[in-house]
Parts: C-alpha cells; sequence; structure tokens
C-alpha cells in the first residue's frame, strides 16, 4: 500500500507538474521543442520555461530513482548499479549545463560592471528584465558597485509593491491616476512618471539597450549611446526617434572588448551570447562593419531604431 500510494502520488504530481502546467498556463513550444514536427513559422516561447516545471523534474527523477532500483533488486544486482545509472545521466549533461568556464563565468558580472559604470554619478537606469536585473543587483548589493545608480526594472511598475518600494527608497513621488499619453500598459504609464519625478530632482536618466525604441521615447527624449548604455539629454517625452552616438565614447570603450562568446557547447536559450552582444552596441559609433548587413543586425540587436 505504502509503495502503490508513492508511486501514485509520485505519478500525479509528474503529469500535474508538466503536462497540466502546459495546460493551465496555455504555453506555446519552447525554443527547441517541436523542431522538425512543428511549423517554424508557428508561435513559440521566448525561450525554454523550464522553471515552470521543477516539479515535474523532480517527480520523473524520484520516479526513475525508483525504476532503476526496481530493476537493479529484479536482476539481483547492487544497489550501486541503480546510482550508477543515474550518475551516467548527470555526467552526460554536464557540459550543456556547466557554467563555470568562460564565457558564461564572468558574462553576467562583466554586463552588469559595464552598464553601471557608464550611468552618470546618481543617474537612474532603466533596465528590461531578469537578464540585466539579476546580474545589476549583484553587483550593487554583493559587490558595492555604483550603488548611488537607481535601477528601474520595467516589468516589475505593474507590481504595487515595487512601485512602493521605489518611492521609499527614493523619496520621489507621482500620482499613478495621471494619465502620460503614448502610454499603454500600466507599467509604461509608471516608468514614464517616475523617470520625470527622477528628472525633477536633478537625476539623469539612462536605459539599458535592451529597452526598445518606443520604451525609451516614455522615458526622455534626444537619446545618445554613449558606451553601453542610452543617455537621456531632454525631458521631451512621446516621440520616437533614432538615437544618436557617442563616437568619442566608443573610441574609449573599443580596446575593452568582451569575451567571446564562442568555445562552449551550444544552449538552446543561451543568455550569455545575447547578453555580451550588448557589449558591442558602442562599436555602432566606429567604422561601420564591412557588410552592411552586419550593422543592420547590430543596430536592431541595440535597438538603435
Amino acid at each position: 500500500m505504502i509503495r502503490g500510494g508513492w508511486l501514485t502520488r509520485s505519478s500525479c504530481c509528474w503529469l500535474c507538474g508538466t503536462l497540466g502546467v502546459a495546460a493551465y498556463l496555455n504555453l506555446k513550444a519552447g525554443a527547441s521543442l517541436g523542431t522538425g514536427v512543428i511549423p517554424d513559422d508557428a508561435p513559440h516561447e521566448a525561450r525554454e520555461r523550464d522553471y515552470f516545471f521543477v516539479l515535474g523534474f523532480w517527480a520523473w527523477g524520484c520516479l526513475c530513482g525508483y525504476g532503476a532500483l526496481a530493476i537493479a533488486r529484479a536482476r539481483r544486482c547492487p544497489p550501486a548499479v541503480a546510482v550508477g545509472g543515474a550518475l551516467v545521466l548527470l555526467v552526460g549533461n554536464w557540459r550543456t549545463a556547466d557554467r563555470t568556464r568562460e564565457p558564461g563565468a564572468t558574462a553576467a558580472r562583466t554586463v552588469a560592471l559595464a552598464l553601471l559604470e557608464s550611468v552618470p554619478l546618481e543617474g537612474v537606469l532603466f533596465v528590461s528584465g531578469d537578464n540585466d536585473s539579476y546580474p545589476l543587483w549583484y553587483a550593487q548589493e554583493v559587490e558595492h558597485v555604483r550603488r548611488d545608480v537607481v535601477l528601474v526594472t520595467l516589468p516589475l511598475l505593474p507590481a504595487d509593491w515595487y512601485a512602493r518600494e521605489l518611492a521609499r527608497r527614493t523619496g520621489w513621488r507621482w500620482s499613478d491616476d495621471e494619465p502620460v499619453p503614448g502610454t499603454a500598459l500600466r507599467n509604461e504609464q509608471r516608468a514614464a512618471l517616475i523617470a520625470r519625478a527622477a528628472r525633477g530632482v536633478g537625476r539623469s536618466i539612462a536605459a539599458s539597450p535592451t529597452l526598445t525604441a518606443r520604451e525609451r521615447s516614455l522615458l526622455g527624449g534626444d537619446w545618445v549611446l554613449r558606451g553601453p548604455v542610452y543617455l537621456s539629454r531632454s525631458a521631451g517625452v512621446g516621440r520616437v526617434e533614432r538615437a544618436s552616438i557617442d563616437t568619442g565614447a566608443a573610441r574609449r570603450l573599443d580596446g575593452r572588448r568582451p569575451a567571446s562568446s564562442t568555445g562552449g557547447p551550444a544552449l538552446p536559450d543561451d543568455v550569455t551570447a545575447t547578453m555580451l552582444e550588448l557589449l558591442r552596441c558602442p562599436r555602432l559609433g566606429l567604422t561601420p562593419p564591412a557588410s552592411p548587413a552586419l550593422r543592420d543586425s547590430l543596430e536592431v540587436k541595440c535597438n538603435l531604431r
């Protein structure tokens, strides 16, 4: 009874944590799922949402371990054989998940320091999500780098607790009832109001290159790419325009090129290569690459237009 009940609960956990999660959240196929089966133009998730399936992974691991032990006992093999089978899977997948080698080992810290060091003293840096938030939080809270910079993560702004915490830490005040032309979402409205409040007390407004040109237009105007971040030079809001490039800053940074994103295993969701590409953005101010297609690709990745 105990054995049967355990298997039943583990199986239910596995089904609910995999197919159940996909159905409940209406998930589309991931970046690497359905290759050769699902049409290339079919909607996919932006990345592998593996963290949604943690309980399913745990349950599947328990079932596999139990099955390996049951087979070992049925064939009268020592339990170490079952453990050895699990180790084969672990060793076989180790290189795929290994982040101890370059460039993955230091990519997050490299990008965080480059972004923070490019923001003016006591400036406000708007970022677009987890990829450019967590490394910056680490740099500020653990290594105490540029703690004068106020970080604002746009996707968190719809949460009232996050807006209240920003107001508490900075002392800035704004009214959520005040309309902002050109905004369609709550996070866009709050971002524009926070940028206005920060500018009112003399703070510089900067934006991560991961923000789109439209998102930048709601925070300020007359944007210039200075190093790996965009800086606003005016309070004009709402007009989407191509940013200019500080070529002098680009030349000063050209000698500090990021580590190569090659050399490690190719991952379906390799954020390392994506984030390191941001550090190439200053090179837009230098001699254009020989191929116009390469320059066009770099401009799009840096959201210059």
